[in-house]
């Protein structure tokens, strides 16, 4: 009875995979890096400069739906704290999302994304006999504008609002600016 079972779950996740990969392949993917500079909001802007930051995406437009775009993204924000210059909190965020992109021209687009995620933040403190880490439950909003220069290449700009849910929460915002490629 358990060996059958095993086979119906082995038997279901290869039909799933084989679906994901066959709508990937038949979707546009694109690869996207962008600058970062991340903006503690609320109470915790208090305690926080921000340095620069960067984030990498992977975009699978018409996955879902041929309307809109689909992406997994993982990026990397930094704070240093301002009770001491030395220390700093670090996020590692990884977002799954969709986006709803508009046309203004031929070439320039907006775009409106959704996401939800986890974070990874930790704070580094030279010196310190321990590293507090934790997992946080992640959701992204951001918009911004495209402008695409043909032959799969792209530039964009855009603001993505971060809020962090865990025992500590956190706001921030990043403005950010990057390069594109679609294969």
């Amino acid at each position: 009875m358990n060996l059958k079972l095993g086979w119906q779950k082995a038997q279901f996740a290869m039909g799933l995979v084989c679906c994901l990969a066959g709508g990937v392949s038949e979707a546009a993917v694109g690869l996207k890096a962008a600058v970062e500079y991340p903006v503690a909001v609320g109470t915790s802007a208090q305690n926080f400069n921000s340095n620069l930051g960067f984030s990498a995406e992977l975009d699978f437009d018409g996955w879902i739906a041929p309307w809109m775009r689909n992406y997994l993204s993982v990026g990397y924000s930094s704070f240093t704290l301002r009770s001491d210059t030395l220390s700093s909190f670090r996020l590692i965020p990884l977002i799954a999302g969709i986006g709803l992109p508009g046309k203004v021209t031929e070439d320039l687009f907006t775009v409106m994304d959704f996401g939800l995620g986890g974070a990874f933040g930790y704070i580094n403190a030279p010196g310190a006999v321990s590293y507090r880490a934790y997992g946080y439950f992640m959701l992204q909003v951001r918009g911004g504008v495209e402008y695409d220069f043909g032959s799969g290449f792209s530039a964009f700009a855009r603001i993505p609002v971060n809020f962090i849910i865990g025992a500590n929460k956190m706001t921030y915002l990043a403005y950010s600016g990057g390069l594109g490629f679609k294969f």
